[in-house]
Formats: structure tokens, sequence, C-alpha cells
């Protein structure tokens, strides 16, 4: 035991090649740095005698393991708060802890190198590596940067109990690909997800969201590029700024019933989502740049209550075809819908009274306008260098024709900007239009060919195949699905694209066969699909047993093939992804 310089308050000391400040006044030891820097295998116990006297150690100090090559360390129970750059410009391949519910409770001062898990590959928990987290119930915080960069986790699982997740708590956590967080149980929903909780976890493929939370913070899940949809409980009634951003292969959303706002870029630049967005009446604002570059949204359905669009809320959505500001709508800001190139039908509901400029600028195709409102809105313009920015800028509106009440015809033509449409018109009863929808197309398999159908006449198909094993790797030993995804949509000119279709396709092999003294082996085409809780296989054989289980291993149906068919009945929601079981042959799939 040796014996290091006094500090003010405290005695330094080293015990057990581990070196302590011992705040004697309180019976507390904190964990500083070594003289010679720590290497190997470090345990930090959870207290130390020094002359007889018991402390508790609860804190890592600053820069306590900084440049220090462990292999692993062992942080007890006992440490409650860990102090910026402990683990600074080291290295560390192994954190091992006995407590996963104190470890949720540390108090890790910053996101730079404070938690070692940001440098490890493993964490133990009493001597059992953990991959798929779980978060024991009764705990009911998990503190900012807890898990932080950790690269050793693939599954995420938090119980309901828990009411705070802490700001970046999973964030770059790039092995992580499902997260499951509460339950659709609690009584009373609390539950709120920190700001950037899961940023940037680019491998996430799947998030069930339970019906405890309230509050998803900002930038929660921006960046997750691996998931593909989304379902918001009806108990979030706030999302914050950013919270799904740059989420490129994000295709369906369906929003909370009684969500209250949808916060600046909040979808903003997800290229690839294209289902119907349905926004709930109980929202009024839409911040700016909400939908932003969102090139594959076509259709889009405004809340009745919506008071005002804020700047670039839908700025280069190019898929959109036609869009109705509602009646309640009184302000339309910058930008609002410029870059919508494809934009052919606009209506204004009766309250617009401000379009800002450029909020329908670069809309060439627009064809037809129809303005509910008595009184024509008023449409500022900008001038840029000499340049004349207006409402309409660049969309060529001396071709289009504008649609107004009867009694205020006369009005418009007298109104600046309004009067450059190519023909003013009475809005007569049932004037302005509303689109049929196309029917959802169905998909079927047979020799090497899907085939797709439907029932409106006429239709072109959009379809998409992909597989997850087309991907660079990195590992040593790759493990193939054989497995396609198919999605396809029906979509035909005057009507509204239908509902996406979805599928799965996989390859079941068969008993080996011997002929001419060579073994073949066949497989077997399966095709899965799923709608509203409804699981149908098509393809096994008759008497063969199918059984859907959720991730956590619970059975949660079953049927036996007839004619080449079992449809299992569930109560899954949509976003959930199941394990279909069929013989000895299992595939995830994402209900629809």
């Amino acid at each position: 035991m040796m014996m290091l310089p006094l500090l003010a308050g405290a005695e330094s000391v080293e015990i057990d090649g581990i070196y302590y400040n011992l705040i004697t006044k309180a019976n507390i030891a904190e964990v500083t740095g070594a003289t010679n820097r720590y290497s190997g295998d470090v345990v930090i116990p959870e207290t130390v005698t020094y002359n007889d006297v018991n402390y508790n150690v609860t804190t890592i100090r600053e820069k306590a393991f900084a440049n220090c090559s462990l292999n692993s360390i062992a942080i007890p129970r006992s440490i409650t708060r860990i102090c910026s750059e402990a683990f600074s410009y080291g290295s560390v391949s192994t954190v091992k802890i006995n407590d996963l519910a104190a470890w949720c409770n540390i108090n890790f001062e910053s996101y730079f190198y404070t938690n070692p898990l940001s440098k490890a590959s493993h964490l133990f928990l009493n001597d059992e590596e953990i991959r798929d987290l779980v978060i024991p119930n009764g705990v009911t915080t998990i503190t900012k940067n807890a898990f932080y960069q950790f690269s050793g986790l693939t599954s995420v699982k938090i119980p309901s109990s828990v009411t705070s997740i802490g700001y970046e708590c999973f964030a770059y956590c790039l092995g992580i690909k499902t997260v499951e967080i509460g339950d659709n149980t609690s009584q009373e929903a609390s539950t709120v997800l920190g700001g950037r909780v899961f940023y940037k976890c680019n491998n996430v493929e799947s998030v069930v969201l339970g019906n405890n939370i309230v509050e998803i913070g900002g930038d929660a899940f921006n960046d997750c590029n691996a998931l593909h949809s989304i379902v918001i409980p009806n108990s979030v009634k706030t999302m914050g700024k950013a919270a799904f951003a740059e989420c490129d292969n994000l295709e369906s959303v369906q929003l909370s019933k009684n969500l209250q706002s949808i916060e600046t870029a909040c979808f903003g630049n997800c290229p690839n989502l294209d289902s119907l967005i349905i926004i709930p009446d109980g929202v009024e604002l839409l911040g700016e740049s909400a939908f932003y570059s969102c090139t594959n949204l076509t259709e889009v359905k405004l809340p009745s209550n919506l008071k005002k669009i804020d700047w670039c809320v839908f700025q280069g959505c190019t898929g959109l075809t036609s869009i109705e500001i509602p009646d309640l709508t009184h302000t339309i800001n910058v930008s609002a819908f410029d870059g919508c190139s494809n934009l052919k039908t606009l209506t204004l509901g009766k309250s617009v009274k401000d379009i800002q400029y450029c909020a329908f600028a670069n809309c060439p195709l627009l064809e037809d306008v129809y303005c509910k409102a008595d009184t024509p809105p008023t449409c500022h313009t900008k001038n840029n260098n000499g340049k004349v920015m207006g409402a309409f800028y660049d969309s060529h509106i001396e071709y289009s024709t504008l649609h107004v009440p009867a009694e205020s015809v006369n009005a418009y033509k007298a109104s600046d900007t309004w009067k450059t449409f190519k023909s003013i018109v009475s809005i007569e009863d049932g004037d302005i239009p509303e689109l049929q929808k196309c029917a959802t197309p169905t998909i079927s398999y047979n020799n090497g060919q899907l085939t797709f159908a439907c029932s409106t006449d006429g239709v072109e198909y959009v379809s998409e195949i992909t597989n997850s094993d087309i991907k660079k790797n990195f590992e040593a030993t790759v493990t193939l699905t054989a497995t396609y995804n198919i999605s396809v949509y029906a979509t035909k000119v005057g009507f509204e694209k239908s509902e996406l279709a979805t599928a799965t396709l996989c390859w079941i092999d068969q008993q080996p066969q011997t002929e001419d003294g060579l073994v073949e082996v066949k497989a077997k085409a399966l095709l899965i699909k799923n709608n509203d809780g409804c699981i149908t296989v098509e393809g096994a054989d008759d008497g063969e047993r199918v059984s859907v289980y959720t991730l956590s291993g619970v059975q949660v149906g079953g049927a036996v093939c007839n004619s080449g068919m079992a449809v299992v009945n569930t109560n899954l929601q949509k976003g959930e992804i199941v394990v279909v079981k069929v013989g000895e042959r299992s595939v995830k799939v994402l209900m629809k």
C-alpha cells in the first residue's frame, strides 16, 4: 500500500494496484489515474479498506484510464458516476458488470470517452455476454450515454417501467437490428425517449413502440437507414426535430392519432417514404422542412385543424401530384411546396389569407388551382438581385386555370399574381375533383415468375424487390437468407395510387433425391403475405405445420397447410417483426 500526495479534502492512496482519492468525511473512494498506466485486466471493487476504515467506491475520475490499454475492466454496482474523458485515448476490449439496473443509473458526465463501452466489443453481466439487451422490469431510468457507441448489441428490449431514456443512450450502436420499447398493456403513458437515443443506428431494421410512450425526442431515430416502417402509438403527443430524418429506406409511417405537432425536419429527407401519410387532425402546425425532399411521397392527407404550413415543409417532394389545403389553414410559408415538380392539381381552403414567396415555386406541371377563399389571398414576392420571386415563381401559371367562387371571379381577375393565370373560372358544384384510388394489387409466384394483378383496369405496377444478402460484408462467416422482400403498388393516370402490397419469397430444402448416382437437393418456393394481422403462406406441402412467433420466441399462431396454403390469424400490430416457421425453415416477416 502506497501513500500519494494529499489532495484538498481527500487522501490519495494505492490499494491493490488501483489508485483512489479517499473522501474521508463521506467514506467514499474515487478511482484515479495511476502513476504507471493501468493495463491488462482491471477489477474495481465495491469497497476498499484503508486504516481499518471501509470506503464505498462510487466514482471513476477524469482521465483515470486515459491512454491505458485494457483487456477488460470490471465495474461494480457501487459506481454511480464516471467523469469526462475517463477512458480517453486508450483501449478496452471487454466491460464486466454485476448489476444491469445499477449500470443504467450511472451518471456519465459526457459522451467524450466517458463510457468504456464506446471502445469495447463485449459486455458481460455476471460472466454471461450480453448481445440481446433486456433491461430488467422495475428499472425507471436509463441515463444519457449509458450504451453510447457500443458495437456489441444486436437487439434492445426496454420494459414499460422505464419512463426516461436519456440523451444519446444508444447512439451510434451499429450492431443493433431490433428495438422494442414498452408494451400495449400500460394503463398510463409516461415514457419519454430523449434526444438522439438511437441516432445513427444504421442497422436497425425494426422498431416497435408501446403505448406507454408520450414523447419522442429530437433526432431520436435520425439516420436509421435500415428502418423500413414505423408505427407511432396513439399515446405519443409530440415528436422532436428531425426525429426520423435521413432514414433513407423508411417507406411506411403510421402517425399517432393524438399527435399535436410535427416539428422541424421530423421526416426530412426520407426519399423512399411512399405510403399515404395521414396527418392527424390534432396537428395545427407543420414545422419547417417536416417532409423535405421525401421524393417518393405521392399522397398526403393534411389535418382539418391545420392552421399554418411552415417553411419548406414539402419542398422537393417530387412525387406529389395533388394537394388539398384544409379550410382552416390561413398561412402557407416560404417554399412550402417549392420544387414539387409533378404537382398538377392544387386546392386551397376557404381561410387561406397569406401565401409567401416561392410557396409553390418550380411546379411546372401545375394545371388547375382551386381556391375556395372568397377574398383573394395575399401572394407575397421577394426581390432577389432584381429577380422578382412570387408565390408561383417559375410554375408557368400563365398557362394554368384558376377556379374560384363565382362571386369572386372579378376580384381575382383584378388581384396581383392571381390575374396572371391563363383563365379564371367559377367553381361549380362538384367541380373540385375527387380522385378514385387504385385497388391494392395481389402477388403470386409460379415457376420462377412473379405475377401482379389488380381489379382496377389499365393500371401500371411499380414493384421493388430487395434481398438482404446483397451487401458488402466484413466477417469471416456470412449467413445467407435466400429471401426476397417484394413490394408493389398500382398506379393509373387520374387515379390515386393503390395501397402497397408486400410479400416475402423464400425457399426451403426438400429431402435429397439420388438419381444415376448423383444427389440432387431441390428447393421449394414459399410465398409469405400478410395483411391486418393475417399471415398467408403459399407453396408448402399439405399437412405441413406453419407457426408464427414473436422475436422473443412467443408463439402467436399456427395452422396446417391445406391445398398448398396455410392462413394464420394473429393480433400482431403493423410494424412488428415476426418469425414464420415452415418445417425447419424460419423467416422474419415485417407486419404490414
